[in-house]
């Protein structure tokens, strides 16, 4: 969630960080995303009031913030995901993540070819639009950081999960 908070102050400002966490002052929930643990609901809420307060609601734009999270991520802690610059080898084990990153769920990763993947998520609890356009953004980056950068992409809702079709 940190990485959230520094998109909005490196591409914004500290003002409009703080304008955005004083939203949640009542909740008190700020020692509850310090410890990194949090409930996913707070994550969905925070991440619409980032889309409401900074993108006049555009839920799409919240791609920026997954390609923000990717970008720290994958050159940082878990740089070792691409130290081949292989996109192919990345979505092989990318599911290792995607259980660091959330409690719940599984991803299945599908290389249908050399320049096409189907991704899909299942058996979580629930999946919400702000999380998905996250999610893809941290794809999309991940792609751009092994040197593609024509990634076209689609994702539909489909019974207890959600399926990405990424092609470059």
């Amino acid at each position: 969630m940190k990485s959230k908070f520094d998109f909005v102050k490196e591409n914004f400002s500290t003002q409009k960080t703080e304008l955005i966490m004083e939203l949640f002052k009542d909740r008190d929930i700020f020692p509850i995303l310090e410890s990194q643990w949090y409930d996913y609901s707070i994550y969905i809420d925070i991440l619409n009031t980032i889309a409401v307060s900074l993108f006049d609601g555009d839920l799409t734009k919240l791609q920026k913030l997954g390609a923000y999270s990717a970008k720290l991520a994958l050159t940082g802690v878990y740089k070792s995901f691409m130290a081949k610059k292989d996109f192919l080898l990345f979505l092989k084990n990318v599911s290792y993540l995607h259980t660091r990153f959330y409690n719940m769920g599984k991803m299945n990763v599908d290389i249908i070819s050399d320049n096409n993947v189907k991704i899909i998520l299942a058996d979580a609890p629930r999946y919400d639009e702000p999380d998905i356009y996250i999610a893809l953004g941290f794809y999309i980056e991940a792609a751009s950081l092994c040197g593609i950068t024509n990634v076209k992409y689609s994702f539909e809702k489909i019974e207890n999960g959600v399926k990405y079709i990424l092609n470059w």
